[in-house]
């Protein structure tokens, strides 16, 4: 499908095949209730980028987070 659609629009094609790996990143690497969170009601989400982590989040006192990482 990315290819038929990239083959009448590079762009598009580049941005859905983009978007639908991002998906199933995050299907694969955060818990239900984090998709729950992020999908939402209708499961409309886009990534422009990756979503897998590199690097570490630290708890900091009451409801902060230190993120290290890139």
């Amino acid at each position: 499908m990315v290819t038929e659609i990239a083959r009448g629009c590079p762009s598009t094609g580049r941005a859905l095949s983009l978007t639908a790996a991002q998906v199933l990143q995050v299907a694969a690497q955060f818990e239900e209730r984090a998709q729950d969170e992020i999908f939402g009601d209708y499961g409309d989400f886009r990534a422009a980028s990756t979503v897998m982590p590199v690097g570490v989040a630290r708890p900091a006192g009451d409801g902060h987070v230190v993120l290290d990482g890139t």
